[in-house]
């Protein structure tokens, strides 16, 4: 069963991370996607996002945010975002990170699990107490701003 009390971050919103945050959302989750392109965090926000490809061709209601200093605390950050852009995009997010909030990267390559862990030693209240990390799945690219495209 899903605990949609759940509040979850997703911290690029990219293909990927708009599939997971999409079928999250979808499930009834309370989902925010963080992401520095404005053009697609407005276009998801007035539109819903466009997901084609797994599940069938839809919109999905989610919510969008470049600036994340209104946000409450979650209790999830997906961790999604291009590995050269992690340590300011770790730094952005500091304000939602609770006591008990886990973090989890599915960032493939090297060096981000390094990263992700000073980032958690050098947090001040020492909140960030979990860092999961390891996983791989294929997607296929943004076609336009808020519109992705995952295979199927």
């Amino acid at each position: 069963m899903i605990n949609k009390d759940l509040k979850v971050a997703v911290l690029g919103a990219g293909a990927m991370g708009c599939l997971f945050g999409g079928l999250l959302a979808e499930k009834g989750l309370d989902v925010i996607l963080i992401d520095v392109w404005k053009e697609h965090v407005d276009a998801i926000n007035n539109n819903g996002l466009k997901m084609d490809g797994h599940g069938g061709d839809r919109f999905i209601k989610v919510k969008a945010t470049t600036d994340t200093s209104n946000l409450e605390k979650v209790d999830v950050i997906i961790v999604m975002c291009k590995a050269t852009a992690l340590t300011p995009a770790l730094n952005s997010i500091k304000n939602i990170v609770g006591e008990k909030t886990v973090l989890m990267s599915f960032q493939n390559g090297i060096g981000h699990e390094a990263i992700m862990q000073e980032e958690s030693e050098d947090h001040k209240s020492g909140e960030i107490i979990e860092v999961i990390q390891k996983g791989y799945l294929i997607g296929e690219r943004v076609l336009r701003p808020a519109m992705v495209k995952v295979a199927s």
